[in-house]
């Protein structure tokens, strides 16, 4: 436990959020299988699965989220953090005035959140990493992450600032030393515990297809000077050239992912890629078609997706079903495509799981946010499509909906 104690062999090293709030007794165990089971669905994290599903609090999950970060820095001890929270919940107080409480000023410690390294080492600054935080609270998505998705930092910054930190809350590499590596930006170098090259490095997508078959590496040399030359990305190249099918790139794209958490192996992929070649169907109907997706597990409906991206609140659906009973032409369009009658309540739910349908509502019912509404319907097709990610739809939705790129420019 890096020297501190715990009051329970149940919190493993890694202090794992969820064994943190069962720790804390915030949730049971089978609150916290089915926000697992919903979690694996959507690929969302497990803090915001169990805000969304109203079993916890969303300041009780932010403020067990910064405890777990205290316990990896050794900042406090879990006996610590448990009388935190519990004085928390009692008291109505902030966690920084329940930290008080317990004899721990959070202002005069210095922690290893991977914002403030960044911030530190002047890869990002104050008004982006409150940016990303925003984001990253609104759409329940990591820091690091969410700073990918916005072009604030590479993968593979990202993959060895992720490294650093573990190194530094281990102790095995001092602050200074963190932040003089994070100032020299992406260039490949092992930290003072030796960190193995497959957590800096991954397959890219030219060795991906040079390594199917489906260009040679002379060629793909040229297709990466020249889609450099043109600032496109080197698949939105392969494309336009005619080179690779839009198709087979989107799979390759869906592999790379794959493959950078461990879930398939590179042979299978290039051969896969290979069949891929000719064949003119979405990547993942090719990989159902094999398989290798549960269209049940990994997909979510257009409703779960407003959910997940922060608009369709309780307070919005209430809204919604209020006006759908106020305005018996709507209610009536409703009842019409859906099989079976019930209660309003049940009806829009069930509407809510049918794209076509719930825009239709959503959009009559709610038109003051109309603009909303079809920025998530066109964020929508595309993460079903299989041309944006589940996370990289979301955080899109998120910045759109806030309005925040308009208010911060990232780029200066």
């Amino acid at each position: 436990m890096h020297g501190v104690d715990s009051v329970s062999n149940s919190v493993p090293v890694d202090y794992k959020l969820g064994e943190l709030l069962l720790e804390f007794g915030i949730v049971s165990r089978e609150q916290m299988e089915q926000g697992l089971k919903i979690s694996s669905f959507t690929a969302m994290p497990l803090g915001k699965t169990l805000t969304l599903l109203g079993l916890v609090p969303q300041n009780i999950v932010q403020s067990v989220v910064e405890a777990q970060s205290m316990l990896r820095d050794q900042i406090i001890d879990v006996e610590q953090a448990k009388d935190a929270i519990s004085s928390m919940k009692l008291n109505s107080w902030s966690f920084a005035e329940a930290l008080l409480e317990v004899g721990v000023n959070k202002t005069h410690v210095s922690s290893c959140r991977l914002g403030e390294l960044l911030q530190e080492a002047n890869c990002i600054d104050k008004k982006q990493l409150e940016f990303g935080l925003t984001i990253s609270d609104n759409s329940g998505l990591p820091l690091g992450q969410v700073l990918v998705q916005l072009d604030r930092i590479s993968d593979d910054f990202l993959r060895l600032s992720l490294a650093l930190q573990r190194e530094l809350r281990a102790g095995h590499v001092p602050r200074e030393r963190v932040i003089d590596r994070l100032q020299k930006g992406d260039t490949p170098e092992t930290t003072a515990n030796s960190i193995p090259d497959n957590l800096l490095t991954r397959v890219k997508l030219g060795e991906l297809f040079v390594q199917a078959g489906l260009v040679n590496s002379d060629d793909m040399e040229k297709a990466v000077k020249v889609a450099k030359m043109n600032e496109q990305l080197l698949g939105q190249y392969l494309v336009n050239a005619g080179t690779i099918p839009e198709e087979v790139v989107s799979l390759a794209l869906a592999f790379q992912s794959m493959l950078w958490k461990s879930q398939f192996c590179l042979e299978s992929a290039c051969q896969i890629l290979k069949e891929a070649q000719d064949k003119s169907i979405s990547p993942f109907e090719f990989l159902r078609q094999r398989g290798m997706i549960d269209p049940e597990s990994n997909k979510i409906g257009f409703g779960e997706f407003m959910r997940l991206g922060g608009y369709l609140t309780q307070d919005k659906f209430d809204v919604l079903v209020n006006r759908l009973e106020e305005d018996p032409h709507l209610s009536n369009f409703v009842m019409r495509h859906l099989e079976g009658g019930g209660e309003m309540v049940d009806m829009v739910k069930r509407a809510l799981d049918n794209q076509s349908m719930s825009r239709v509502m959503l959009l009559e019912a709610l038109r003051e946010d109309r603009k909303i509404i079809e920025t998530a319907s066109v964020l929508y097709e595309l993460y079903q499509s299989g041309k944006l990610t589940l996370s990289q739809a979301l955080v899109q939705f998120t910045v759109k909906r806030s309005g925040a790129e308009v208010a911060i420019n990232l780029g200066q």
